[in-house]
């Protein structure tokens, strides 16, 4: 078997989070709105809360794959705490916390988190790198709380830690959770890099038609939410139509996603009908509408040259047109793949068309902004699911139009081998 996490991919994938993690930061020393490190859901504390509430997903799934009952409640376990540091990171409450009270509820989560990085995984490279995440995420979390240091320094080096654990323990989870899928594989692919081939493998296992579901519940959810808000009832962190709320995370969340899938298509065999600069472009278009889901960066523009959101957005349409194309022109004998990447398409334009009718009249808002982000929320998830069927797809399966049929269903009832 192939090296399954190669020292020089993570690497690489550690500098790239971890440069993320340290622009985002450093921002947050200098400007005070969207980079607040006490303001619930700023960039520093949203983008942690992200990458922990990612691992304790991974921590959850790793969990499912577990032949012992109690290996899987103690992966259930270990899920239940990074999603609580999620938690209290996307409220800034750390920052927040007055006294050492605080301190009682966060080293338990602490303890907790090192107890399961010493015992649960399997794979040496993910012990050392969960290890290393716990860590890092107790003290970063108790400087603030227990009054270590003052003023801006000390609440940057804490946001630094943070953000720094919740980087490792994502490597971390992608290393265990990818390490497991391989053993449970009747035919791993030796050629690709050792990072690649666990995401490869973790994407190819996944039940699309679950996250299909999962994300339609999530989808209807914040679209009930919101029209709460637009009848006076809901509160900010829900509101349908603003920067840094819980929709917002989730809807650049899911285009991020779709980001990664065409990262992963690019990389692989099975993208290889589409050529690889359309696939980096497709992925850097996807990330840019992320980031605009969070920070409004086109309602900014707008704004500030007064002009019709739909003509700042022109230049961007188009590209994001010849792109569209371009992948559909590839996974055209792909059957599942290209429905997807049509119905998620379809979707974002109807979401455009009613984002188009509001703005020449801003009465009709509060009426058209939950369909408007349901439906774009629901075409990020149609496009990453159309991409992620192709990084599930086999070779043949593009130019058969067949969708893959993974070996792996078997082996996931027996656990993976040498598991006790």
């Amino acid at each position: 078997m192939p090296s399954l996490a190669r020292a020089t991919d993570l690497r690489t994938a550690a500098a790239v989070l971890a440069a993320a993690v340290l622009i985002v930061t450093a921002a947050g020393a200098t400007i005070a709105d969207l980079f607040a490190f006490d303001r619930p859901l700023s960039l520093p504390n949203g983008l942690a809360a992200v990458l922990l509430a990612g691992a304790g997903c991974l921590a959850g799934a790793r969990g499912r794959l577990a032949a012992d009952r109690r290996l899987r409640w103690s992966w259930a376990a270990l899920a239940v705490v990074l999603m609580c540091s999620a938690v209290l990171e996307a409220g800034a409450v750390p920052e927040r916390a007055e006294g050492a009270g605080f301190a009682v509820v966060v080293a338990p989560l602490g303890l907790a988190w090192l107890g399961a990085a010493a015992i649960l995984p399997q794979a040496r490279p993910a012990r050392a790198l969960l290890g290393a995440a716990a860590a890092a995420w107790t003290v970063g979390v108790l400087l603030p709380v227990l009054g270590v240091g003052s003023g801006l320094a000390s609440e940057t080096l804490a946001q630094l830690l943070v953000g720094v654990a919740a980087t490792l323990a994502v490597l971390a989870l992608i290393v265990e959770l990818g390490r497991t899928e391989l053993q449970l594989a009747d035919r791993p692919d030796p050629s690709e890099p050792g990072l690649a081939a666990l995401l490869r493998q973790i994407v190819r296992s996944a039940d699309a038609r679950r996250i299909l579901r999962g994300g339609l519940f999530a989808i209807l959810l914040f679209g009930g939410l919101g029209v709460l808000t637009v009848v006076g009832l809901g509160s900010r962190p829900i509101d349908l139509n603003a920067e840094l709320t819980l929709p917002a995370y989730f809807s650049a969340g899911l285009l991020a996603g779709a980001a990664v899938m065409a990262i992963l298509a690019g990389a692989s065999s099975e993208g290889a009908t589409v050529p690889r600069l359309v696939w980096v472009g497709w992925a850097l278009l996807l990330s840019f509408l992320a980031g605009d889901e969070l920070a409004e960066v086109h309602e900014r523009l707008q704004y500030r040259l007064d002009l019709p959101g739909q003509v700042v957005l022109a230049p961007l349409m188009l590209l994001a047109g010849g792109l569209f194309v371009a992948v559909l022109r590839g996974i055209r004998t792909h059957r599942r793949a290209r429905t997807l990447m049509v119905a998620g398409g379809a979707l974002w334009v109807l979401s455009q068309m009613i984002d188009l009718i509001y703005s020449f009249d801003e009465r009709l808002l509060p009426y058209l902004i939950a369909p408007e982000e349901m439906l774009e929320m629901g075409g990020s998830l149609l496009l990453g699911l159309s991409l992620m069927a192709v990084v599930q797809a086999r070779p043949a399966d593009l130019a058969t139009g067949e969708p893959a049929r993974p070996k792996i269903a078997a082996a996931h009832q027996r656990g993976p081998t040498g598991e006790t």
